[in-house]
């Protein structure tokens, strides 16, 4: 993975930003896939206004197009108006070229810096957070690893549902009914890359939702076990 990240030039920026990676998305799969619907798209980081984080139907995520974990959760329940300057020099400290510290993941060093503001969409189990379903892909084909995220817990399942190593999340994750389509999802997304992370989730009505693409997991350093790893380096160099 260290290696491969040296590779990733500006044809996969677009991948990668999290505006431009909905509507290519949605140019290949059309209706078949939901994405978060896009509720504005701010001018620069002053152009938070009261109303975007006050008298909220749904919660909402201010987000930014051009890095990685650069999101404020802006919790309908609470009262957030005297908290705006608090937001906005926030987004300035992030309206910058993204590069995680070594210039090393050059995909995002490519995306102009822009902030947006999304919906949240209600997961089909959880009440106030949102189940990941990762899809690890190697030349458009899913290896039969599913990596299912809350937050930082992770459980690794195949593609039977099993268990693969000890569980993080303290709860039974049920088999998604529709592991299949997230399977073909995954693979036709997938199809013009070496290697990428799939990313999805699902509503309360069963509707999958892209989330994002991920060429370079936890920055290219290894994170899981010794025997996972070496399960994962097998399938990518057949």
């Amino acid at each position: 993975m260290r290696h491969y990240r040296n590779y990733l030039n500006s044809n996969y920026a677009p991948f990668v930003d999290k505006i431009e990676s909905k509507k290519i998305v949605k140019e290949i799969l059309r209706d078949e896939i939901e994405v978060a619907k896009v509720i504005r798209i701010l001018d620069n980081p002053e152009d938070i206004i009261e109303s975007d984080v006050t008298n909220l139907q749904n919660s909402v995520y201010i987000k930014a197009t051009h890095g990685s974990g650069w999101n404020i959760f802006i919790d309908k329940e609470l009262d957030h108006s005297q908290k705006i300057e608090e937001y906005k020099k926030l987004l300035k400290s992030w309206n910058k070229v993204y590069n995680n510290g070594d210039g090393e993941e050059k995909q995002y060093t490519y995306i102009k810096p822009r902030f947006f503001i999304e919906e949240i969409v209600k997961d089909k189990i959880l009440e106030k957070d949102v189940i990941n379903y990762k899809f690890r892909c190697i030349n458009g084909k899913t290896i039969p690893f599913i990596t299912v995220t809350i937050g930082k817990l992770k459980n690794f399942y195949n593609f039977n549902w099993i268990l693969l190593i000890n569980p993080e999340i303290p709860f039974n994750i049920p088999k998604p009914s529709n592991l299949n389509k997230l399977i073909y999802f995954a693979e036709k997304l997938s199809s013009p890359f070496e290697f990428v992370i799939m990313d999805f989730y699902i509503n309360d009505e069963d509707k999958i939702y892209f989330s994002e693409y991920t060429f370079t997991p936890s920055n290219g350093v290894r994170v899981l076990s010794h025997d996972l790893e070496f399960l994962l380096g097998k399938s990518w160099i057949k």
